[in-house]
């Protein structure tokens, strides 16, 4: 299993703290379909969508109190929801449900993989 994930494609992003961002966003656009019969073009959806989650939460994060501070989670999850899902065209594909959810799992994703640490980037 270790060899496999070695092997993985990462399009240049980090193994362990950009990729599980890829690959919620991945799961969540395009279920379960591999990425060899992803288009060029939607590999590049996924990973300009994951760049600028990154980008947000890097920003957002490095904040002294951001994850103790209820209101700027729910701003940056706004933001996902409204700026990088909506604005990038990503409606066709999702319910409003669905970027609510997609926000909520990339926010524990971020805290799992970030936690308390100022450093996202």
């Amino acid at each position: 299993m270790k060899k496999g994930r070695e092997a993985e494609n990462t399009f240049g992003l980090d193994p362990k703290r950009e990729m599980p961002f890829f690959g919620v966003l991945k799961m969540s656009l395009f279920g379960k379909e591999p990425i060899e019969n992803l288009t060029e073009e939607d590999i590049g959806l996924l990973l300009d969508l994951t760049r600028d989650v990154l980008s947000i939460l890097g920003r957002e994060i490095s904040t002294e109190d951001f994850w103790d501070n209820y209101n700027r989670q729910r701003r940056v999850r706004s933001y996902i929801i409204r700026q990088v899902l909506w604005q990038r065209g990503v409606q066709m594909k999702l319910l409003n449900e669905k970027r609510n959810e997609i926000a909520q799992r990339i926010m524990e994703l971020a805290y799992h993989i970030f936690g308390r640490k100022t450093d996202a980037t």
